[in-house]
């Protein structure tokens, strides 16, 4: 598989806030009569007193094309935003970390291959064989923070400070997976990098992203919080809407290197200008931070399903590649959009409560660069040819299927002559059969994802699209219901001795319910033998353990299809 990479020379910026009239545009002779109308049209929808506004920014080989603001920074004292107005870059923070470890690289300061134990002292022994590269990779093995906040007992609405996160990734028992093994995106991983680039500057991660990043590039609006109460001047407010509703949403989370960022308009000028012509950077490092991550373990070549150095990942789009990552803090989003080998690059900043704006910034691609994504928006499923299969053929498919890895349940179907594929939340998609055993998912948009059946004893399906076809493995087995005898076997009380941590179990309605009082219920579905499953992040796979006298003794959390944390049984009942 080739993925080419990025060069930076074209950087499209949308800020969202609260908006009401047109603050600051400008012509630009760059842009056609008809490109610039369909960037107004864009941003305009925001253009009211009382809703949400924008902030534009197009950029081409460090050269100016559009720039136009509306809206408010905040709302109760009517204050515009401006090109110089702060924004939160929420997990896109994890992209100027990224380049800015390879700042530390080219000055000989850091080591791709170095542990990380060399300057990260009090992290746990087990993480010894974690270097940096693996950070970058997300290779570590090391746990996402935000899966130990939720099973140490944490709420969203809680404030997530990097004390706090540090605290949870040194309470670890083991890693995940051997270093450099595999592959599993983590915060914990550029939370961990910001510490690193603390530890080797001497400088902290705050003082050293200002004093040998920000502050050189002419970025004096751009910084890194150490703390989720630091006023910040001249800063955006966070907004939501709840039944139509204005109000405020604070931000809950401030990790160093992963969302900590915030930045303007303006110096995001310069960030791009940077990149286009780096002078911080070695050419050769650019390249890196836009190659798509991709090693070697033992006898096995293991790519990212399309995350670059960078931290920004590869997407299919209209019939081409492009580059994509988003985020949220509070009530503001973020995403970025980078073509290959086109130079271009688009960002936007939400604090309209908004979860996703990104298509803008997908949008704003397709209006600049038509000759490149040549695909359709919208796949006409008319024009593909499929194969005549009756129901009596389309029946052998049908059943239950589970994905161990990923604890995911599916159910494919049989309704009306037509195969669906069937979410627990009862959402389907239909199938079209276009090959012996295989069939295309009717998706809306361009995006084309398969189902690969097996033959033969031990039937299951490949999940996954044209780039990836085994993206998941989906496993046939038989359901059934256990009665009320034996569903109390598994009722009482379990711990996590880690984070003491008390679950109930019980029966409500005929089926098992885990509860705790600040993580909630969650209800079991059984899947096979003591294995159970549940819609509930981080509790999506459940494997009972029993003695010798098969007397149930805890719970095993599975993830991505290792034991991973105990449950142990403390009662029966």
């Amino acid at each position: 598989m080739n993925f080419h990479r990025v060069k930076v020379s074209i950087g499209i910026v949308l800020f969202t806030s609260l908006g009401f009239v047109n603050l600051y545009s400008q012509n630009f002779s760059n842009l056609s009569a008809a490109q610039e109308q369909k960037f107004n049209n864009m941003v305009n929808r925001w253009d009211n007193q009382t809703k949400p506004g924008v902030a534009v920014l197009v950029m081409h080989k460090g050269e100016l094309v559009y720039k136009k603001c509306v809206g408010l920074a905040d709302v109760e004292h009517q204050i515009p935003i401006k090109s110089t107005t702060i924004f939160p870059l929420a997990e896109l923070s994890s992209h100027l970390t990224a380049t800015a470890a390879f700042v530390l690289i080219d000055k000989g300061l850091l080591s791709l291959d170095t542990p990380i134990a060399r300057y990260l002292t009090d992290m746990p022994d087990f993480m010894a064989k974690v270097r940096v590269k693996d950070l970058l990779q997300h290779s570590s093995g090391i746990d996402d923070l935000h899966r130990l906040h939720v099973l140490a007992g944490g709420q969203p609405n809680e404030v997530l400070s990097q004390d706090v996160a540090l605290k949870l990734l040194r309470s670890q028992q083991n890693l995940l997976f051997e270093p450099g093994s595999s592959t599993q995106d983590s915060a914990s991983n550029m939370l961990l990098l910001a510490e690193v680039i603390g530890s080797v500057s001497g400088k902290g991660f705050a003082r050293f992203m200002k004093e040998d990043l920000f502050e050189p590039l002419g970025m004096l609006h751009t910084f890194s919080i150490e703390h989720i109460d630091q006023p910040i001047a001249n800063a955006v407010l966070s907004y939501t809407s709840e039944n139509d509703v204005l109000l405020r949403k604070r931000t809950t989370s401030c990790l160093f290197g992963y969302n900590s960022i915030y930045s303007s308009l303006d110096d995001l000028i310069k960030w791009e200008q940077h990149l286009n012509n780096p002078s911080l950077l070695k050419a050769e490092s650019v390249k890196k931070l836009n190659a798509l991550i991709e090693f070697d373990y033992q006898d096995e070549t293991i790519k990212s399903t399309g995350t670059t150095l960078g931290q920004i990942g590869y997407h299919w789009e209209s019939g081409a590649h492009k580059s994509w990552m988003r985020g949220n803090l509070g009530g503001f989003s973020s995403s970025v959009t980078k073509v290959v080998h086109k130079g271009f690059s688009s960002y936007i900043f939400a604090n309209t409560g908004e979860a996703y704006t990104g298509w803008v910034t997908v949008r704003a691609a397709l209006i600049l660069l038509p000759d490149f994504f040549v695909g359709p928006s919208n796949i006409d499923y008319s024009k593909i040819k499929t194969l005549s299969l009756d129901n009596k053929a389309l029946a052998q498919y049908c059943g239950d299927y589970w994905n161990a890895e990923a604890g995911f349940r599916r159910t494919i179907t049989l309704e009306r002559d037509t195969l669906r594929y069937v979410r627990p939340n009862g959402d389907s998609t239909p199938l079209l059969p276009i090959e012996k055993n295989r069939f295309q998912m009717m998706t809306p948009g361009d995006n084309w994802y398969f189902l690969k059946f097996s033959e033969g004893k031990d039937p299951y399906f490949h999940y996954g699209s044209r780039e990836f076809p085994e993206y998941y493995t989906f496993d046939k087995y038989e359901s059934k219901t256990l009665n009320a005898s034996t569903l109390q076997n598994y009722e009482g009380s379990y711990i996590d001795k880690t984070f003491h941590v008390v679950y109930d179990l019980k029966i409500e309605n005929g089926a098992l319910v885990l509860k705790n009082y600040r993580i909630g219920n969650i209800p079991l579905t059984h899947v096979q033998g003591d294995t159970f499953s549940s819609e509930t992040p981080y509790f999506t796979h459940l494997k009972f353990e029993r003695d010798a006298s098969e007397t149930i003794t805890g719970i095993q959390l599975m993830h991505h299809g290792e034991e991973n944390r105990l449950l142990r049984k403390i009662s029966i009942r």
